[in-house]
């Protein structure tokens, strides 16, 4: 299996999680007594996944304290850089960019639980050509749901996974598109982040990403399989929540066993902090 690279976002403060984010970085908030990062650290080496960039920013000494503290055993490399405590997503790319490798790598939020088979989705963007595959993922609707038939209204649900949403044309027309969520995962060649000047972007993702869809560049990829974004204090409920009837718990869940088990048969019985 070819070693990949992943840049793991993780400066921004978490100023939605309260009292939480006044504590820790995003990263480092525990799900199931093991901190965000070393989810994303677990199972990203699972599926080949070897070199690591984490641009610090807010409370970066935390996130550096915890790779010395637990992960230094561990067979990766691991670059984490200083970027700057307010420092906007383009610019902490542009200083880190010297540290990318010369083929695709993975970009994520650092507040992302997932499990879906990455290094599968790396092969079919490497064969594509594109400049980027954009992850979609499924998310559970925060609203009250009527489930319809045509124009029949067949059910009303809540909390139910939403794959897919209708939106209004932005031009204008009236027309209606179907829209996915972005995950906040994305396959990338070097050379796309190109398509942009980094140090001056304001919103990194509707900039480069809308440059490239522009450009013809970009592709989709929904993802089939685990995906929660902790983003507030609720969301921290809920991954910690012995709900099996929810699958942001439930999968939350399945991970925290999967992956504690893989670090006692792949990574020798190293701390998990």
């Amino acid at each position: 299996m070819r070693e990949h690279t992943a840049v793991i976002l993780c400066g921004g403060r978490g100023q939605r999680l309260g009292s939480l984010g006044d504590q820790l970085p995003k990263a480092l908030i525990e799900v199931r007594g093991r901190p965000i990062l070393w989810y994303i650290v677990a199972r990203l080496y699972l599926e080949g996944f070897r070199h690591f960039i984490l641009p610090l920013g807010y409370r970066g000494d935390q996130i550096q304290g915890f790779i010395d503290r637990n992960l230094t055993e561990w067979d990766v490399r691991i670059d984490a850089i200083p970027t700057g405590e307010s420092t906007e997503v383009g610019l902490r790319l542009q200083r880190v960019r010297h540290l990318l490798p010369q083929t695709s790598f993975l970009l994520i939020n650092g507040d992302t639980l997932f499990d879906f088979p990455v290094a599968n989705v790396m092969s079919e963007h490497e064969a594509s050509g594109m400049a980027v595959t954009l992850m979609s993922c499924p998310v559970v609707s925060q609203f009250g749901l009527l489930v319809m038939d045509g124009d029949k209204v067949i059910d009303f649900t809540r909390d139910s996974l939403v794959r897919s949403f209708q939106v209004l044309d932005p031009n204008g027309t009236g027309a209606l598109h179907r829209a996915y969520v972005n995950s906040g995962i994305a396959l990338l060649r070097p050379n796309a982040l190109d398509a942009v000047d980094l140090a001056s972007t304001k919103n990194f993702e509707s900039e480069l990403y809308g440059k490239l869809i522009t450009q013809g560049q970009a592709r989709h990829h929904p993802i089939e399989g685990y995906w929660f974004a902790i983003d507030t204090p609720k969301d921290v409920e809920i991954a910690n929540a012995q709900r099996l009837d929810d699958p942001r718990s439930a999968g939350a869940l399945d991970l925290n066993v999967r992956l504690s088990q893989a670090q006692q048969e792949l990574f020798k019985g190293t701390a998990s902090g």
